[in-house]
């Protein structure tokens, strides 16, 4: 299978919404939280 990249866009949003799958992501979050430590990801979170 071959990998192929293009930029974000208003045309290509159905494409990223179909590679994240049917749970949007990991778990409903389609951030880069992953990339903090848990305690400074916590003190970033927002309203629910």
């Amino acid at each position: 299978m071959a990998l192929s990249f293009k930029p974000l866009t208003k045309a290509t949003w159905r494409d990223f919404d179909a590679l994240l799958g049917a749970y949007d992501g990991c778990k409903g979050c389609w951030c880069l939280h992953w990339r903090l430590s848990f305690a400074d990801w916590k003190k970033q979170q927002g309203e629910a």
